[in-house]
């Protein structure tokens, strides 16, 4: 399924940029063009520059869709077929774009002229994702497990208690210390803790 995956992507790739190099050679080429039903000389009405000026917008659209060909055959033949995932979310990200702005022609402008090729663009890269939707599942599925097993270990470290050293994991009760107060303000009846904690002799007794 990988294989086949990357290879029907690099396809779509390939007849991308075959189909926008024939658009632009018939644009750079003076190729039969009809908009409309009408020829391009009879749209114009004798003028020229206006001729130009569609042919040249033809070659501006075609030289964008060779290069979204170039940019999935690149990446359909080296990052997806490696399998990388964000190589995935890129080329259904780039195809669903070029297909919807297509498809707006119908909203603001009223025709489905020029829809058909995107949409058949989008069924053949929609194949190849499909096919390739494996590595999504499988990658999912693992960070769901690492996360499943590293939980209880996580929540049960405090429980270790080790039999031989110190006991690092162990829970130990809190050391409370206390602070005793100035030794030689203590009561001068105690012989024994005077001996302990002798004065200076600088200080008088209190």
């Amino acid at each position: 399924m990988k294989t086949a995956s990357w290879v029907v992507l690099v396809l779509a790739g390939v007849l991308t940029v075959l189909a926008s190099l024939a658009s632009l050679g018939n644009a750079y080429f003076s190729g039969p063009e009809r908009i409309g039903g009408l020829s391009l000389q009879e749209l114009a009405g004798g003028r020229p520059e206006v001729v130009t000026a569609l042919r040249a917008r033809r070659a501006t659209a075609a030289a964008y869709s060779a290069g979204f060909g170039v940019f999935l055959l690149l990446i359909a033949a080296g990052p997806y077929r490696r399998g990388d995932r964000w190589a995935w979310y890129a080329i259904l990200a780039g195809t669903l774009t070029e297909t919807l702005l297509t498809f707006a022609r119908i909203a603001f402008l009223g025709t489905k002229s020029g829809t058909l090729a995107a949409l058949i663009q989008l069924a053949v890269v929609g194949i190849g994702l499909a096919l390739g939707a494996g590595r999504l599942r499988a990658v999912a599925a693992a960070a769901f497990l690492l996360v499943a097993t590293a939980s209880p270990a996580r929540a049960e470290t405090h429980r270790l208690k080790p039999t031989v050293g110190y006991p690092t994991f162990a829970v130990r009760p809190p050391v409370r210390w206390r602070v005793p107060s100035c030794p030689w303000s203590w009561s001068r009846s105690s012989p024994k803790i005077r001996s302990r904690f002798r004065r200076p002799s600088s200080l008088p007794y209190r």
